[in-house]
């Protein structure tokens, strides 16, 4: 997906490539049994960027200083992209990779914080950093209350549309 939607032609992404990974991984999963729920799809994760910040910047910020910096590690290649400094672009790309994942057939996985917009300030390693830049903070929920409506209708949409959740390939 991160390759696909933030290379931009600089690497080839088959669509045929996203369609199986986004149905659940067949071929990971089928030929012992499992079924679709047995993948999980997911953007980001804990250990890397905050979703917002995978389409707000184009490398890691883990230089910065304390208290959203300084933290060594992290992956050089998160496949990162700024949507060229457009904030509106920044925030509808991430409303696409979130509305992605929740089609998936697989099992949906997001990062806390990533359903009301948060960000770690390019950082992708913050884990370390006892500081606003790897906190929770519910208010954003408020500030960014549109994002958060959003994923609240596209997990409603998923609980509505069982063939968003297939049980078998």
């Amino acid at each position: 997906m991160r390759r696909s939607e933030n290379k931009l032609g600089v690497e080839n992404i088959a669509p045929a490539e996203l369609a199986t990974r986004w149905a659940g991984s067949n071929v990971e999963f089928q030929d012992d049994g499992r079924t679709p729920w047995h993948s999980l799809n997911f953007v980001v994760a804990h250990d890397g960027f905050a979703l917002r910040d995978l389409y707000s910047y184009n490398s890691k910020q883990n230089n910065q200083p304390y208290p959203k910096g300084s933290s060594e590690g992290g992956s050089d290649d998160d496949k990162s992209w700024d949507q060229g400094g457009d904030g509106t672009a920044q925030r509808q790309a991430t409303r696409t990779g979130l509305a992605l994942l929740m089609v998936s057939a697989s099992v949906p996985m997001i990062t806390g914080g990533d359903e009301f917009y948060r960000t770690q300030f390019g950082n992708n390693n913050p884990y370390n950093l006892d500081s606003e830049a790897n906190y929770l903070n519910p208010a954003d929920a408020q500030t960014n209350q549109h994002h958060f409506m959003f994923t609240k209708r596209l997990l409603a949409f998923r609980r509505a549309h069982a063939a968003l959740r297939p049980e078998e390939f």
